[in-house]
């Protein structure tokens, strides 16, 4: 079993810091982060570039940094080199995501060990009010704002690293601050990125794109009906893949066959299309579920949103029941009905313990 937390944050950026912060500390990790010895900064690390960097894109975010160094009671140079660095890097991923029928569904796959097992509501004034799920406190792995825009991130590969921004700091600024999936790609060609990722988009109008951004160069796949997985397929993009993509190209054909608006065609009496959606997605028996938590990256969440009416499915492992969430009532005021997330990692068919050690390898 493991349990995600659920915070709920509003007011202003530096506010919403505070508010991160306090629920950070309130967690076991959040209170190791204190006691922890603070390490020395990477010598790419410059304060000066990076206070430059989240004035031109993100200030929000720079007064939420400081917001939670208040909190922590350390310099904010210390914090923004642990949550806001834009040159940290993280353990490969494996995600996967398809829009069909104006809903955009995503599976999140990451290294059991090191998932930030935190879903974050936040409502800063002069931003767009978001759900998503967290990454480094103020990043997001995939999210939607309250005009309906989604996002997610899908890592390709940490080869030929620029000066940019991580890929889960980028999703956040989109949902704080793009509209629509045009006003998304706009951002995303203007934005530095730090390595190789693709960013799939899916607004209320039912406009999608897969975004193959990479710290020279960029390639847009556009279409209200795609599938995107850890690899780029644009022919500008592809010489960037890394040798091995063979785990990421298998699990795109079942992807794009559900994709097609047939794929969730039922009679009037079967379940409504974005819970169809989840199922395929979370389903531990699934193609697109993936059960390597011991080699580096397993299914930790699958979300499912609906741009249109700005709600969203979420749930935690696999083979479990889905959590909905209004994030137009949650903006209007109302609060959420939950506190915490609970699912099993792997599912029904092959449950994982986390906390479990990798057996050792037995000699014949």
């Amino acid at each position: 079993m493991i349990t995600v937390d659920v915070t709920e944050c509003r007011g202003t950026a530096f506010e919403v810091g505070v508010q991160n912060a306090d629920a950070f500390l309130a967690t076991p990790r959040g209170k190791g982060y204190l006691k922890r010895r603070k390490a020395p900064p990477h010598p790419s690390f410059s304060f000066p570039d990076a206070e430059r960097a989240f004035g031109r894109f993100a200030p929000n975010l720079w007064a939420e940094l400081q917001g939670m160094a208040a909190r922590f009671v350390l310099p904010l140079a210390q914090v923004v080199l642990d949550f806001g660095n834009f040159t940290l890097r993280y353990p490969k991923t494996g995600c996967s995501a398809v829009f069909s029928s104006g809903l955009y569904a995503r599976n999140y796959d990451f290294k059991a060990r090191d998932y930030e097992p935190r879903f974050a509501a936040v409502q800063a004034a002069g931003c767009y009010s978001s759900f998503g799920f967290t990454q480094f406190l103020i990043g997001r792995a995939d999210g939607m704002n309250e005009k309906g825009l989604t996002c997610g991130l899908h890592l390709v590969s940490f080869r030929s690293p620029g000066p940019g921004f991580l890929a889960s700091l980028i999703v956040r600024m989109i949902l704080d601050r793009c509209a629509t999936t045009e006003e998304a790609i706009g951002f995303l060609h203007q934005v530095p990125h730090g390595f190789c990722y693709n960013f799939s988009l899916l607004d209320s109008q039912g406009d999608g794109a897969v975004v193959e951004a990479a710290p020279r160069n960029i390639a847009v796949r556009r279409g209200g009906d795609l599938a995107c997985t850890n690899h780029y397929q644009s022919r500008l993009m592809s010489p960037l893949n890394p040798k091995q993509v063979g785990d990421s190209k298998g699990r795109l054909p079942p992807l794009e066959a559900w994709a097609k608006p047939e794929a969730l065609a039922t009679d009037l009496f079967g379940p409504p299309a974005d819970q169809r959606l989840y199922t395929l997605l979370n389903n531990s028996r699934s193609p697109a579920f993936h059960h390597g938590y011991a080699r580096g990256a397993g299914t930790l969440h699958t979300l499912v949103a609906a741009p249109k009416t700005r709600t969203i499915l979420v749930g935690i492992g696999g083979d479990g029941p889905a959590t909905k969430m209004d994030l137009r009532a949650w903006s209007g005021g109302e609060k959420l009905a939950c506190n915490s997330l609970q699912g099993v990692l792997g599912g029904k068919t092959r449950p994982h313990d986390p906390r479990a050690r990798p057996a050792k390898a037995v000699s014949a």
